[in-house]
């Protein structure tokens, strides 16, 4: 943020011999002690003063005593200076009270004018100059002042005349300063300014001047000094700008002016000071400002200026400033720029430079201030910079420097400052910072900084603001922090700091600010936390403190922000928390306080943010609550708080956040209390209670919120209407609760940006509505174990947001869409809706007319195989009965003994009547199964059809050694192990020769593997027949059919 700039200083004129001999000094800008703030102090080059240049009643008193008889000029200057009073409107001062007319003249024979205050004439009574600087006055600029011909001067600096600058000025021709900064003059620069050829010095600075630089005030080559600084001007710098060629002060700061400076910039070499700064300049910085030797001061911060820092720059010997922070510039630091040994100020912080820091900067032993901060500067720190021992000021903030830091650092002994964080630095903090005794800031947070840290840092007494978190700092907190008396502010957060806190850091009275969150420490919280006085914040969260919370802490009575959380605090909390009166801030989840919750929270009426999450708080929420009328956060999740949301909590009227999650609160949803929540943005969370009754209608006022998390309570009814009122609705859970009927048709066209829906586990009915597709942004949806019915709408094949969808258990039916989330989705997101078909993995959808049926590979083989087998029964059973025969007519002996080697099953004669109930009346498909059994029953041996399926299948022979785990299997077991372990199961024991593409054909395995199994069963009685058989063959063919 830019910083105002500091009035105009005034100077004193130095003359010499005669009027047309004069100096014009200029007065230093001093470098602000301290170096606190370079943006304040260094931001503005002061033009000197017009007084100062141009002290016309020095002139006026070398005038002869005798003046000559007044012209007819003189009645018109004086007619000019009254209509400069009439414009007037204020004057607080009095200072124009001596401006009126009297009977005689003037002292010494001068007009009357002549001696008015701020009025200047020469020897012949014409006014020369009108000096009114810091008088308060209030009024417009008369245009009757261009009419003073002889005007050399007018200072009207520090004033508060506004409206516009008379374009009549520009009729004076003999005027050589003009100061009209600091006032509340608007509109344009008049473009007749342009016609004052004598004019030196042009300030119009600290205005509300409006429009471009007139091109025409070019014409002025005498010019000397040009301010319009802190006005809104607009457009480019003038072409023809170079045409100035004496200028030695140009400061056009704080306006909008934009564009790339213009080609005949070059030719203002006699610039000593430079000011371009917080204007909306662009374009490279011309290398020919290396020819403009007398420079002294550059000032070009806050513009768009890209390209590279102009090595050429190196020749400007005399330069003391170089401020181009907050630019675009890209590219290296020129080592060129360790010739400036002049040097004071090097600003080149917020930009875009990628080079290492040059070492010819520690030849720069003027610096004062070094500030490289923001950019994206490599490599390591110089060890040379430890050479410039008069520094004060070094920031290297925000870069991607490596490496560890050096010890010369620890010799620039004058260091006020120091900042090198969020880098990559890594390895110990050098022991040799004791040396450093004038620093007051040391901020190296977000490194990788290591080892202890030294305990020489105690010699380090300026030192007020120590930030070093986030880097790897380990062991204990050094000895002796205590003698850091001006120690205001101290981070050592996320560090990896162990053991207790050491008793004397609580004699740093003067800390305002401690931060010890994130690391590993133990012990208890010493009572003389409460010496801290001072303290606004102390963060103590993520360590593992234990033991009580000291009753001392109650002293902290400045405190804004408390957090304690993520420790082992026991107990409860103490009752002196309520002298804490502007505490804001308390945080103390995940600890173990128990007990009910104190009701010297809730007399803490400026807290905004309260978590008391995670802890062993029993008991309601207590009426109390509704004190803490500021509260924007409350979270008490994951207590044992049970009771019901009491009435009170309706007037948390400021309310962004609420969670009461994961207690036992019970009844119903307090309508009144949600309608009175209108201002929640964040989030509602209700989950895992054990609410009852409907969701209140009210909820659809939360017209901000963001998420609401109703889910696993036991809520009833429908899901509201009115949720369409929460349009800024990104996440909604209603999950497992027992909500009935249909989702409201006009309900999603409103949530458009929604990105998650999870209303699974209810009883939702009907079709899913179809302008689900107005959900243009969801990205998860879990519609789950409800009873909705019809088809799955088509739009949500539409939405391309979508990345996770579960519509199983449900009652849906009809074809699946193919494409946009269903492409890719896992069968597991539609099992357990019977109806359902199409698809990858489905049955498909058989149209009117369609007749026959295809195969695939699988089932045309299993197909096949059971009419082989059958085949082949039939011939065996032919074959053994036409031996049979050849025995009992005495066959030869080897054809007896080879038919003793198999075990043949006995044929017996059965009566016509068994055969024709066991064939159905000789039904084609019965007879050879008849013929196989032992018993008349319609069901034969499908024993050897089941084994060969497997077989083949599996590629593992029933007679080989089969083993899991060290467990011997036969085949119906490795098989049936298998199917128990589902898809990826049958996935592990198919032939890795078997080509299973798809989903659909690991299905068809699966169940040809099943029915192969229930046709190798133990006992006959529970093997299916050859009918089913064929039947169950048949429909998996359907089910596959299509190809």
């Amino acid at each position: 943020m830019a910083m105002a700039r500091p009035r105009a200083r005034l100077y004193k004129l130095v003359t010499r011999q005669t009027p047309q001999s004069i100096t014009w000094c200029l007065g230093d800008s001093k470098i602000a002690s301290g170096m606190a703030s370079f943006k304040n102090t260094c931001s503005y080059t002061p033009v000197s003063n017009v007084a100062a240049v141009l002290a016309i009643a020095v002139l006026v008193l070398a005038a002869p005593a005798a003046a000559s008889v007044p012209d007819a000029s003189v009645s018109v200057h004086l007619e000019a200076l009254l209509a400069f009073k009439k414009a007037v409107t204020a004057d607080p001062n009095g200072t124009l009270s001596s401006w009126t007319v009297g009977a005689g003249n003037g002292r010494g024979g001068f007009p009357p004018h002549c001696n008015w205050t701020g009025v200047a004439c020469d020897g012949a009574c014409h006014v020369t100059s009108i000096e009114l600087v810091e008088t308060g006055l209030r009024g417009t600029l008369t245009p009757f002042l261009g009419n003073i011909s002889t005007l050399q001067l007018l200072d009207l600096t520090s004033n508060r005349f506004g409206g516009g600058i008379p374009p009549q000025l520009g009729r004076l021709d003999e005027l050589k300063g003009l100061g009209l900064g600091v006032n509340n003059f608007t509109g344009a620069i008049p473009p007749e300014l342009g016609e004052l050829r004598s004019i030196q010095v042009l300030d119009l600075s600290n205005n509300t001047l409006r429009g471009g630089l007139p091109s025409r005030l070019c014409n002025c080559s005498a010019m000397i000094q040009f301010s319009v600084f802190n006005n809104d001007l607009t457009g480019a710098v003038p072409d023809c700008i170079g045409d100035l060629v004496n200028l030695n002060e140009l400061i056009l700061s704080l306006n909008n002016l934009d564009g790339e400076l213009p080609p005949s910039f070059a030719k203002l070499t006699q610039l000593e000071t430079l000011d371009l700064s917080s204007n909306q300049l662009s374009g490279p910085i011309p290398p020919e400002i290396g020819n403009f030797s007398s420079l002294k001061i550059v000032q070009m911060f806050e513009n768009q200026f890209s390209g590279s820092i102009p090595p050429e720059l190196g020749r400007c010997k005399n330069l003391t400033m170089l401020n181009m922070y907050s630019n675009r510039l890209t590219g290296a630091i020129p080592s060129e720029l360790g010739e400036l040994t002049n040097l004071k100020v090097l600003l080149l912080y917020g930009n875009e430079l990628s080079s290492e820091i040059p070492r010819s900067l520690g030849r720069c032993t003027s610096l004062l201030s070094l500030q490289l901060s923001k950019n994206q500067l490599t490599g390591s720190i110089p060890t040379e910079l430890g050479k410039l021992r008069s520094l004060r000021k070094l920031m290297l903030h925000a870069n991607k420097l490596s490496g560890t830091v050096p010890t010369s650092l620890m010799d620039l002994v004058n260091l006020t400052y120091l900042s090198f964080s969020e880098n990559s630095l890594s390895g110990p903090l050098p022991a040799n910072i004791r040396s450093l005794q004038n620093l007051q800031v040391l901020v190296i947070n977000t490194n990788s900084l290591s080892g202890q840290i030294p305990e020489s840092i105690a010699n380090c007494t300026s030192l007020y603001n120590a930030s070093m978190a986030f880097n790897e700092f380990s062991g204990p907190l050094p000895a002796g922090l205590g003698r850091l008396q001006n120690l205001e502010f101290l981070s050592l957060g996320d560090n990896k700091l162990s053991g207790d806190i050491p008793e004397d850091l609580f004699d740093c009275v003067n800390l305002r600010t401690l931060d010890l969150a994130g690391n590993s420490l133990t012990g208890s919280l010493s009572p003389r936390v409460g010496r801290l006085s001072e303290l606004s914040l102390l963060q103590l969260q993520g360590n593992a403190l234990s033991g009580e919370i000291p009753e001392e802490i109650g002293n902290l009575t400045k405190l804004i922000a408390l957090q304690l959380g993520g420790n082992r605090f026991a107990e409860r909390v103490p009752a002196s928390v309520s002298n804490m009166s502007s505490l804001q801030k308390l945080t103390l989840q995940q600890n173990c306080l128990d007990g009910a919750l104190p009701d010297e929270i809730f007399g803490l009426r400026q807290l905004t943010i309260l978590s008391v999450a995670s802890n062993r708080f029993v008991g309601p929420i207590p009426d109390a609550v509704s004190n803490l009328r500021s509260l924007s956060f409350l979270d008490m999740s994951n207590n044992a708080l049970n009771g019901t949301v009491p009435a009170a909590a309706g007037n948390l009227d400021q309310l962004l956040t609420l969670d009461l999650s994961h207690n036992r609160l019970a009844g119903a949803i307090p309508g009144a209390v949600i309608a009175n929540l209108s201002t929640l943005q964040m989030y509602l969370n209700l989950s895992n209670n054990m609410f009852t009754g409907p969701i209140p209608t009210e909820i659809g006022g939360l017209t901000m919120v963001q998420s609401i998390d109703l889910s696993k309570n036991r809520l009833s009814g429908g899901v509201p209407a009115t949720l369409a009122g929460c349009k800024n609705l990104y996440s909604l859970d209603l999950s497992a609760n027992n909500l009935t009927g249909a989702l409201p048709a006009g309900l999603f066209p409103q949530l458009d940006v929604l990105t998650s829906l999870n209303i699974s586990g209810n009883e939702l009915d009907e079709d899913i509505p179809s302008n689900i597709g107005a959900l243009k942004n969801i990205q998860t949806l879990d519609a789950s174990r409800n009873a909705f019915t019809g088809a799955i709408p088509a739009a949500l094949a539409n939405l391309t947001s979508l990345r996770s969808l579960n519509l199983s258990s449900n009652q849906l039916e009809g074809p699946v869409p193919d494409s946009g989330v269903f492409s890719n989705l896992s069968m597991s997101s539609l099992q357990g809706n019977a109806g359902l078909c199409g698809w990858k993995l489905l049955a498909p959808c058989h149209h009117a007319g369609k007749q026959g049926f295809s195969r695939t590979g699988l089932v045309v083989l299993a197909v096949l195989v059971l009419a082989v087998l059958l085949l082949l029964l039939l011939v065996t059973i032919l074959f053994f009965g036409y031996r049979r025969y050849k025995k009992k007519k005495g066959g030869s002996t080897r054809a007896t003994s080879f038919l003793e080697d198999f075990v043949v099953p006995e044929l017996r004669k059965f009566t016509y009547s068994e055969l024709e109930a066991a064939t159905a009346s000789f039904d084609e498909g019965n007879v050879i199964e008849f013929a196989y059994m032992r018993t008349v029953s319609p069901k034969a041996d499908v024993f050897s059809f089941g084994v060969l399926m497997m077989e083949l299948f599996t590629k593992r022979r029933p007679t080989g050694t089969i083993e899991e785990d060290g467990v011997p299997l036969t085949l119906q077991q490795y098989v049936d192990n298998a199917i128990s372990r589902g898809l990826d199961g049958v996935l592990d024991v198919l032939d890795p020769d078997m080509k299973v593409v798809t989903e659909g054909d690991l299905s068809t395995a699966a169940d040809v593997l099943s029915l192969a199994l229930s046709c190798a069963a133990f006992e006959p009685a529970d093997r299916p027949d050859m009918d089913s058989v064929l039947s169950t063959l048949l429909k998996m063919s359907k089910v596959c059919g299509g190809d």
